[in-house]
């Protein structure tokens, strides 16, 4: 005969099949033969309450806890119907008791924040599910009761943010949507508002589901939005359409793998799919196979009339370098294909939405692109009529009616958090908005409600104003500041930015150098740079007026050290060799550089070149040894070692600190990594370019007092190198060196007072010659 735990067992699972009378029946004959049997209790008062009989389940649940009084799970039941019965501090109670005997008990922690919620306890109800979350952290309903609390404790924007978690795991979870959906109302966007709301329902259709991703692409979530589509595709799985928008989704986050296989999966539905096809020339490029990439644009226009797909085809540039020559062409037929384009007559009636994209990468090539960028403008002016867009109060006659009390700056970027941009310039916003003499906005179409704003800028966290991710709406937006002066924090990097920058919508309007390199936008008036890292001839560099700083106009934060610096072993890096490492992204690794590597590798026979893997694509760092192949003699191959990108800081730390030497590429290099290099006091070589986008490091040795880093080409740069690898003495005294001097790059009390100059100096110039 069966024991009696088995008969409980089997009384569980016949109440699951939903045979609720055989369930009760069998845990009534095992109560009668032992009336303290907790296992039958419960269960049969989880059947009466299921079968309407509440004060009768109550009863039962009272008993298996006489009989079982430290079962957390049984006292979270009978708090669950006590709730249902209305007896709320009963309830309470029990869930209390709960989780005083099992604090590991995620229900317990959760129901009780139900119950506080209930009593509208918002506060003790965040704690209850904060604790709920800790243990059981993909909990998406006490998230979503975590935004409820929040929310009506006055904190909408991180409500916001606590909904959109739950969304991402769950894109249709009600009191998220509903919730949201109220935030958003009442901040204007019903629209968005409206599209959340459509997607409420038992069965959302494929459109209500297009809307809530649409909705979430317009708020520049990309997370929430690529959620709803993976829902969307889940639900109606022979939709060619779900499959394209998904894959474009995931390539513009740069999940290239992906997008491509989805993509695909959309084009075998339908062949005639030209989103999916141009989603795929877009990953094909950034993976760098470049021959699929034009016959997948080449598919799209067939396909559409669209500009876009064929601005991208005849405009495509490598995202990792090849050889010199193969460089060199590229750019031949990059320009060859532009003035083709300009004699022709196309016509963006919405830019941003069309050609969604900059000309990033001709930066890294090592040449003056003053010209060519100036050429890229004139296309784009000539395309897009929407793009010279001008702000009433910029005319001359409002000018002289609008004049504030206190110069209006405004400082635009995208990359505003925990970007190299935002690293670099966020402490000088900070020294400018302390002051009475300005009044400052920082400008983004990115969320501001997100932390690491309110840590970057603790002063402007309140004059932080968000544009939609939309070029009309972010035009008429910055108009409406009446600003005096516009100041991009960088150009080129990204395509609204870049777009929005040829509208006049400050009378003067300048751009620093989170993107080193001139725009070629005549509504650019001035470019902020720095005496150190300008060369001679750095005026004939721009088509904006250069302004050169007498400090550098940066302040970087002091990093936080590791407390134990991990051993090569543990961060993967090759052991009992002389390291030379460089650890730039690898889209600045200039074919001129790789006489560099083979020169060390040549000199040290116990050296080794280390790089990191591109954390943007796993192709990337293939390509570039792919070109290794064709440029460093073969026999040295084997001592260029990649190793996967360190996400975390404190190991990015202690790479560079169980590093010999640092290397600054050619052309274009070392940028916000030398707060890590010069915090840890790792020596760096460098050899300063014709151009500011390759002498910063040349600025770094002259900050923190090493000359004898700075090098005049390659045979002394390589020589450099391995001179400091080999020596100690000579790297000790540089690493001490570094470390007593790194204080000017981390405490440049110099830069905002000269910025504050020079914005002054600026907006007085421009009133005097109204």
């Amino acid at each position: 005969m069966s024991s009696e735990i088995e008969q409980v067992a089997e009384a569980q699972r016949l109440k699951d099949s939903g045979n609720l009378a055989a369930a009760e029946e069998l845990c009534s004959r095992l109560i009668a033969n032992r009336p303290r049997n907790a296992g039958a209790l419960h269960l049969l008062g989880v059947i009466l309450h299921l079968r309407g009989r509440q004060q009768d389940a109550i009863k039962l649940l009272q008993q298996a806890i006489e009989a079982e009084p430290k079962n957390a799970s049984y006292l979270v039941t009978l708090g669950g119907n006590f709730a249902i019965a209305g007896q709320m501090d009963k309830a309470t109670a029990c869930f209390q008791k709960a989780v005083a005997t099992d604090p590991s008990s995620v229900e317990a922690h959760y129901n009780l924040g139900l119950a506080l919620k209930h009593q509208k306890q918002f506060a003790n109800a965040e704690s209850c599910f904060l604790e709920a979350l800790a243990l059981a952290p993909a909990y998406v309903d006490a998230i979503a009761n975590l935004g409820f609390v929040v929310l009506n404790q006055g904190r909408p924007d991180e409500a916001k943010e606590i909904f959109s978690r739950a969304l991402i795991l769950a894109p249709t979870n009600p009191l998220s949507l509903t919730s949201l959906a109220k935030i958003l109302a009442k901040e204007g966007k019903r629209n968005e508002a409206e599209a959340l709301l459509r997607a409420f329902d038992p069965e959302p259709s494929e459109a209500s589901l297009y809307q809530l991703a649409s909705a979430y692409d317009h708020l520049s979530n990309n997370a929430l939005s690529i959620s709803a589509l993976r829902h969307l595709v889940a639900k109606f799985p022979h939709s060619a359409e779900a499959h394209a928008a998904l894959a474009t989704a995931l390539v513009g986050d740069l999940q290239m793998a992906e997008g491509i296989l989805i993509g695909k999966k959309a084009i075998s539905l339908d062949n005639k799919s030209a989103s999916a096809w141009c989603s795929l020339g877009m990953a094909y490029q950034h993976n760098g196979l470049y021959d699929e990439a034009y016959e997948a644009f080449t598919r799209t226009l067939a396909l559409t009339s669209a500009i876009g797909p064929r601005v991208m085809r005849d405009l495509m540039l490598p995202c990792i370098m090849g050889t010199n020559d193969e460089v060199q062409k590229s750019r031949q037929t990059f320009e060859r294909n532009l003035d083709n384009l300009i004699s022709e007559n196309l016509i963006s009636t919405n830019p941003f939405a069309e050609i969604g994209f900059t000309y990033f990468y001709l930066a890294y090539h090592g040449v003056n692109d003053v010209d060519l960028q100036k050429k890229i403008a004139r296309f784009y002016q000539k395309i897009a009529p929407s793009l010279n867009f001008v702000a009433p109060h910029c005319h001359s006659e409002q000018r002289q009616k609008k004049r504030h009390v206190k110069t209006r700056v405004g400082f635009y970027s995208h990359f505003i958090s925990t970007h190299s941009v935002s690293v670099c310039f966020a402490k000088v916003l900070e020294g400018l908005s302390v002051t009475d003499e300005f009044e400052i906005y920082l400008i983004t179409d990115a969320p501001v409600t997100d932390k690491g704003v309110a840590k970057m800028y603790p002063s402007l966290k309140n004059r932080a104003v968000q544009t939609a991710r939309d070029l009309l709406s972010a035009q008429n937006m910055v108009s409406s500041l009446e600003l005096d002066v516009l100041v991009y924090l960088d150009i080129g990097m990204d395509p609204l930015t870049f777009l929005l920058a040829f509208s006049r919508l400050a009378p003067v309007q300048c751009v620093m150098t989170g993107h080193p390199v001139t725009t070629g936008i005549s509504t650019i008036d001035y470019f902020l740079s720095g005496e150190l890292t300008e060369p001679p001839d750095g005026d004939d560099h721009y088509s904006e007026k250069l302004i050169r700083f007498k400090h550098v106009g940066f302040v970087f934060e002091r990093p936080e050290m590791p407390q134990l610096v991990k051993t090569r072993t543990e961060l993967g890096m090759p052991n009992s060799v002389r390291l030379y490492t460089c650890p730039m992204m690898l889209q600045k690794i200039h074919p001129d550089f790789d006489e560099a590597i083979e020169k060390i590798l040549k000199l040290d026979q116990n050296g080794v070149v280390l790089f990191v893997e591109s954390a943007q694509s796993p192709a990337w760092g293939q390509l570039l040894r792919s070109r290794f192949d064709k440029t460093i003699d073969s026999s040295l191959r084997n001592r260029i070692v990649f190793i996967p990108w360190l996400l975390n800081q404190q190991d990015f730390i202690c790479m560079i600190a169980q590093s010999d030497v640092i290397l600054d590429p050619f052309h274009f290099g070392i940028g916000t990594t030398s707060i890590f290099v010069c915090a840890a006091g790792t020596p760096f070589v460098t050899k300063p370019g014709k151009f500011m986008r390759g002498r910063a490091g040349y600025a770094y040795c002259k900050l923190v007092d090493i000359p004898e880093c700075i090098t005049s080409d390659v045979d002394s740069y390589a020589a450099m190198a391995t001179q400091i690898a080999s020596d100690g003495p000579l790297r000790a005294r540089l690493r001490a060196t570094i470390l007593q001097n790194n204080h000017r790059i981390f405490e440049n009390d110099a830069a905002a007072p000269e910025f504050a100059q020079t914005i002054r100096q600026l907006a007085a110039d421009h009133v005097e010659a109204i």
